[in-house]
This record gives C-alpha cells, sequence and structure tokens, in this order.
C-alpha cells in the first residue's frame, strides 16, 4: 500500500513539474496561419449577344443568348442579366432573353449585367414581301441624303440614287424587281430610264448603298426638271401594298437647278530666274490641270488658256513662306497690270536641287468671293510633272480656287487657319460622294462612290474629295451677282503692300498704261493717303489687307488708282496707316531721273536687264507693242525668259515712275 501510495505522489510530482515549467514559459507546439480571405469576383467587361436565328417573320420566336466575360477573357456565371429591347413594337424580349417578332422591321436586343451591355440585331420581315421606297436623289459630285443641292446646268452628266426597303427574305426563287426613273420637263416625260434593281433588297435603308443607281445625261439639266421613282411597276413581284412603290408619293418632284457663268482660268508658267526654272504648264497638259476642278466644283464650262511665260526675280530657294507670297503679289500685280478678271494660277517649278516643299501652292482668300479687283482671283503653285504623288497638281488647282471663292481650309492634317463653322470632325466630307466627271470620260458601268471619311479637298490630308457643305458655298460664290472692275481702263498709281502683324510695308508705286483698271477696294481698318510736297492731300482711301490662305498672319493690299496727269505729276508722298501702325514712300525734289538700264540678249528669245536698284527699285518689263507684261524684278538684275524684239520698262522711283524703251544691247531711251 505504501509502495502504491509513493509512486501515485512522484507521478503527481512530475506532473505538477511540467505544469510548473510550462507556467515559467516553455513554447507551445506552432499553429498553422488563418486563410487567406476569399478574392472578390471578378467583374464583368463584356456582354456578347447571340440570337438564335437573326431573322423572323412575324410571329416567330427565337431564344437569345447571354454570354458574360471578365477583362482576362474568363466566362462568368451566376450573375444577373436583364433583357431589353430598341423597340418592342417589332420585336419584344422576355426575361429569360426569348425574342418574339410582332412587326415588320429592325430592333436591337440588349443583355445588361453589371452595368455592361451587349446587344445583337434581329429582323423582322413580314408574312409576304413587300416593297416600298423611301427616297431619290440626284447628283453631280456631291449630295445630301435628303437633298438640298441644286445641279448646275450644262455640268456633269446625274446620278440617281434610289433607296428603299424589301419587308421579307429575298429567296433565290424571287424575280429581280425592276426600277422605273421617269424624268419630266414641266408636264412633258422627258426620258425613261428603267433596269433591274442593283443594290441591296434589305428591310433597311443604308444610305451608302442604294437598291437603284442609274447615270443620266447632263441634257436633262434645266429649269422645270421633275422626276418620279417606282419599284416593281409591273408588279411581277407579289406585293400585299403597291402605294408605297413609288418617291415621291405625290407625284414627280421638282429639283432645284442653278445657273453658273463659264469658270475663266488663265494659267501662267512663272521663270523663276534665280535657279532658271519654268512652270511646266501649256496647251498640251492643260486638261491635267483641270481634272479635279472638273470632278468637285460645281462648274459648266471652264474657259481656260495658257499665257506667256512671265519672268520673277524672287529667289524662291526651298519655298520659305516669304517666297511664294512674293511671288504671288507679283502675278496679282500682272492681273492687274493686263486688267483681268480671270481666276490666275500662276504654276511654277522649284529649282533644281530643291526636293521638298512644305506647302504646294498659295492663293488669296477675298472676304467677297464675287470680287474681281486685285487680291482676290489669284493662285500660284507647283506645276504638273514635280510632285510624286500624281493627283497633286490637280488637287491644289482646285484647292487653291477655292481658296481665291472665299473657302477656308478644312480640318485634317493641321490646315491652317481652318474654318470654325466647318461641320463634320477630322475634315470628312461627310457624306457620299461620285465622280461622275471621270465616268463621263470613260463611260461604261456606275461611278466611283467616295466614302463619307474620305478627307476634304481643302484640307491637308489626302485622298480627297469636295464635302456637301464646301460645294454649296462654291455655288454660292460662282453663282451670286458678279461686282466687275470698271470696263474704262486708265493711266492708274498702282499702289501694293503687305500687312504682317503690326508692321506695314508700302511697296514701290508705279503708274500702270492701259489696259490696268481702277479698282475699289472694301473699306477696313487701314487708310493710304496720297499727297504733295506741300502737304495737300490728293487722295485718301479706306481699305482692308486680304488674307493669304497657308500665310495667316499676312496680308496683302493692291489698288489701281485712277489719277489725272497733273495729280501725278504733284504726288510726293504715300502712307498707310491702321491697327497702330504706318509706313510710308518720299519722292526727293524733282521729277524721277533717266535710268540707267542696260538690255543684253542672254540666249534664243531671252534678255538681260539691269538697272539701278537703289535708284529704281522696282521694274516692269512690258512688250512696246502688245503691252504684255513680261516680268517683274526687285533685285537689280532680271532675266526675260520671254523677251519681244521690242521691250520697255517701267521703273519706279518708290512714288513715281517712268517708262523707258530698251532697244536690247544698249542703255534705254527714254520715253
Amino acid at each position: 500500500m505504501q509502495s502504491g501510495f509513493r509512486l501515485g505522489v512522484r507521478a503527481l510530482t512530475l506532473l505538477g513539474l511540467a505544469g510548473a515549467l510550462a507556467c515559467k514559459g516553455e513554447p507551445s507546439a506552432p499553429q498553422p496561419p488563418p486563410p487567406p480571405p476569399p478574392a472578390p469576383p471578378a467583374p464583368v467587361a463584356l456582354v456578347t449577344v447571340t440570337l438564335a436565328a437573326p431573322d423572323l417573320t412575324i410571329g416567330q420566336t427565337a431564344q437569345a443568348t447571354a454570354v458574360l466575360k471578365a477583362a482576362n477573357n474568363q466566362v462568368l456565371t451566376g450573375r444577373a442579366t436583364t433583357w431589353s429591347s430598341s423597340d418592342p413594337a417589332i420585336a419584344s424580349v422576355s426575361g429569360a432573353g426569348l425574342v418574339s417578332a410582332n412587326a415588320v422591321g429592325s430592333a436591337d436586343i440588349s443583355a445588361t449585367a453589371e452595368a455592361i451591355t451587349g446587344s445583337a440585331r434581329i429582323r423582322v420581315f413580314g408574312s409576304n414581301p413587300n416593297l416600298a421606297l423611301e427616297n431619290v436623289y440626284l447628283t453631280q459630285a456631291v449630295q445630301r441624303y435628303a437633298g438640298g443641292i441644286p445641279l448646275v446646268v450644262g455640268g456633269n452628266p446625274v446620278l440617281v440614287n434610289v433607296f428603299g426597303t424589301l419587308d421579307h427574305h429575298y429567296g433565290a426563287g424571287l424575280p429581280t424587281p425592276m426600277v422605273r426613273i421617269e424624268v419630266f420637263l414641266g408636264p412633258t416625260l422627258l426620258l425613261t430610264d428603267e433596269g433591274p434593281a442593283n443594290g441591296p433588297l434589305e428591310p433597311d435603308v443604308d444610305q451608302a448603298f442604294p437598291l437603284y443607281r442609274s447615270v443620266l445625261p447632263a441634257s436633262i439639266v434645266q429649269p422645270g426638271l421633275r422626276i418620279r421613282a417606282t419599284i416593281n411597276p409591273d408588279g411581277v413581284l407579289p406585293e400585299p401594298v403597291r402605294s408605297d412603290n413609288s418617291w415621291p408619293r405625290s407625284g414627280p418632284l421638282l429639283i432645284a437647278v442653278q445657273q453658273v457663268p463659264p469658270l475663266p482660268l488663265h494659267f501662267v508658267p512663272i521663270f523663276l530666274s534665280v535657279g532658271g526654272s519654268t512652270g511646266n504648264v501649256s496647251v498640251g497638259n492643260l486638261p491635267e490641270y483641270l481634272v479635279a476642278t472638273r470632278q468637285m466644283h460645281p462648274v459648266s464650262t471652264i474657259a481656260a488658256d495658257v499665257g506667256a511665260v512671265f519672268s520673277s526675280d524672287v529667289n524662291f530657294g526651298g519655298g520659305t513662306e516669304a517666297a511664294w507670297i512674293a511671288i504671288l503679289q507679283q502675278l496679282d500685280l500682272l492681273r492687274v497690270l493686263e486688267g483681268s478678271a480671270s481666276y490666275y494660277v500662276g504654276a511654277l517649278r522649284p529649282p533644281p536641287g530643291v526636293n521638298f516643299v512644305q506647302f504646294g501652292g498659295y492663293g488669296y482668300i477675298p472676304s467677297n468671293p464675287q470680287s474681281t479687283g486685285p487680291t482676290t482671283r489669284t493662285a500660284v503653285l507647283v506645276g504638273v510633272g514635280w510632285f510624286n504623288r500624281d493627283r497633286q497638281t490637280t488637287e491644289l488647282v482646285a484647292h487653291e480656287l477655292a481658296h481665291t471663292m472665299g473657302r477656308r481650309h478644312a480640318p485634317c492634317g493641321g490646315a491652317a487657319a481652318p474654318d470654325p463653322a466647318y461641320p463634320y470632325p477630322g475634315g470628312t466630307i461627310g457624306v457620299v460622294g461620285h465622280d461622275l466627271f471621270s465616268w463621263s470620260q470613260s463611260g461604261g458601268g456606275l461611278p466611283v462612290s467616295i466614302d463619307p471619311n474620305t478627307a476634304d479637298v481643302m484640307s491637308y490630308c489626302v485622298p480627297a474629295w469636295i464635302s456637301d457643305y464646301n460645294y454649296q458655298a462654291l455655288l454660292g460664290a460662282r453663282g451670286g451677282p458678279i461686282s466687275t472692275a470698271a470696263t474704262k481702263s486708265c493711266d492708274c498709281l498702282v499702289v501694293w503692300g503687305t500687312v504682317e502683324g503690326n508692321t506695314i510695308r508700302l511697296e514701290p508705286s508705279f503708274v500702270a498704261p492701259p489696259p490696268a483698271q481702277p479698282s475699289r477696294p472694301r473699306p477696313g481698318p487701314y487708310s493710304l493717303e496720297g499727297s504733295t510736297a506741300s502737304g495737300v492731300t490728293l487722295f485718301r482711301i479706306s481699305f482692308d489687307a486680304v488674307e493669304i490662305d497657308h500665310a495667316p498672319g499676312v496680308r496683302h493690299f493692291n489698288f489701281a488708282i485712277p489719277l489725272s496727269a497733273a495729280d501725278r505729276g504733284a504726288l510726293a508722298r504715300l502712307r498707310v496707316e491702321g491697327n497702330g501702325s504706318a509706313a510710308e514712300r518720299n519722292v526727293s525734289a524733282g521729277p524721277p531721273g533717266h535710268p540707267a538700264v542696260t538690255a543684253e540678249p542672254t540666249g534664243a528669245g531671252s534678255l538681260t536687264l539691269r538697272w539701278s536698284r537703289a535708284e529704281f527699285p522696282l521694274l516692269v518689263a512690258r512688250d512696246q507693242v502688245t503691252g504684255r507684261i513680261l516680268g517683274i524684278a526687285r533685285s537689280g538684275s532680271l532675266l526675260l525668259r520671254e523677251a519681244s524684239p521690242r521691250v520697255e520698262a517701267i521703273l519706279s522711283d518708290g512714288v513715281r515712275s517712268v517708262m523707258v524703251r530698251l532697244p536690247p544691247g544698249s542703255g534705254g531711251v527714254k520715253k
């Protein structure tokens, strides 16, 4: 008993000792870490809807299915999804995605989960097929779906676009419906065009894909033009309704037409005496210059010709802005001196060694596109055969001509000073265009369609076409009243210069003999005053300088002022001021001295003129017999590329001028 007792005590003592040791800080066994919290469910990033049958007939049903995916493309399940229809009257959808076809048309069936939506389109057809015409428009280059742009009398052929719908599956066994176009002149039927539908027959109208297209001759464009289109005119395709087969429903539609005057274009080959290159324009390649204008401008007749070579001493260099605008200004002087109301297009060729120009042309942007006065109808550009892109020059002609008719840039390609009212983002044309001119040259097939996302020709982007916005504006510019210059020519004082920022530069004035014509500038913030040596005012003119398309900070002015011989002799001071700046020129005492001018033949038909630039900072070379302007120079030396046997020169001392006749090889004879 004792022995058992002692063992029991020992066991107890050992247990107590173990407990004591534990109490004194002996570590317990390690425990596993708690499990991480569950990851949050991935959000829905994409909903894709599919339809068991995308086309239904009224009364049928189809199951719609939605697949939900996370951003990593993992398919998600167990998410709440709601169903909806864009037009329940056409196709409704249950909460389980069952689609019911209720009426003819199209609807979008959508599934939404966690604010993410996906859709699929369903088309509902009638139990019997029915054709309907919805719209017809006529175009010669560009047109809105709703119409509104007049056709040009004597312009391009006319493309008729017919739009309609078929509210049924177009089965293989159904006959192709015919489309009939009837053209009336007043009440008289002028012609009928009929052919099978050559476009898609669908339940919805697609403005880019008419169901029928046909080209009609330009001769139909006359005042009183009316048109009517009919589909399935002979009823070969059975339909439940025939009252919607004609457009317009009320009878032939009166089409707006517009007369435009002939477009007078005068191309001038420019000879750069510094560098020795001549613009490549001739009667032979003139049609190449006109292609884009005939394609895109609202024109009837283009009265185009090529003038004689015009020599300039401007150093073109690498095509700096200063060089371009100096040549533009000289070309505008040429137009004033020749008394012309035509649009002048100067063609130059960069000198050898110049392989790149930032801009291919420059032109004026007059505030009054109907004006024919100075700084209105003048542009200069690189001629054909220099650019890598074949269409570059012809599109430049269309671009610069539009500038001279008051159009600004479209906002594409970083175009300078874009038109703030341009209606389409990115400078696109916004509507479908059509190339009727090229079709008229080749014939056959149908005209090329131009995508609405194509850049406008007034932008810096290519390929290019013209928007309805700019086309209609050009119609207004060409079709409005023309304010022509006075018909009586005179000995006019030509005053010209530049406004650049806050600086006014007044160039040497001179007297231009007939056929120069007087011009009246548009009143504006600047004034020009001519006075005598004693301060008597001979004339004072208010004017506004004119913008230049690719040089928005530079403006030009140019006036031909009729003055009597007595006033021309008394003129001693010219002053231009405005917007806080001023510039003036004064004459020294006495009349201009006798110019020392030499004329030296330098090759077949060429002549080099030299004079004192310090005494006479401007020379204008003319043909003594015809009065044709041969060149303009400021440098003291001018190589005339095409001289005449008898040359005369107008030399300006800054305010007044003198005329001299220049027998080749002599010092000149005062006239």
